[in-house]
């Protein structure tokens, strides 16, 4: 579902439960930080720049290798299926950046 543009984007991110990021080229992506700040795992494609500077892989979020869609579409479905193992994430989360926005 794509929702309409708001002014309350850190609720947005407390009503989600993981933060999926697309991009194929980032610089430093501040939305990676916000969603960590929420405590949402993250799954996002491991361009050149960016989300390997703030995901820790397999820990609190996955990096997905560009262009596989494939593979970045079996982590959404396991983060979205397996309970525990988001937790586990949140959990990381929430330590990491001691619920800063929380």
């Amino acid at each position: 579902m794509i929702l309409p543009s708001t002014d309350s984007v850190i609720d947005e991110y407390l009503n989600a439960s993981v933060y999926m990021m697309t991009s194929r080229t980032e610089g430093l992506p501040m939305v990676l930080l916000e969603a960590q700040g929420c405590g949402l795992p993250i799954l996002a494609f491991n361009c050149e720049t960016g989300p390997a500077e703030i995901v820790n892989n397999n820990i609190d979020g996955y990096l997905i290798d560009c262009f596989k869609v494939d593979e970045m579409a079996l982590k959404l479905q396991e983060l979205c299926t397996d309970a525990d193992k988001k937790k586990g994430i949140r959990e990381k989360m929430r330590e990491k950046t001691f619920g800063i926005l929380t």
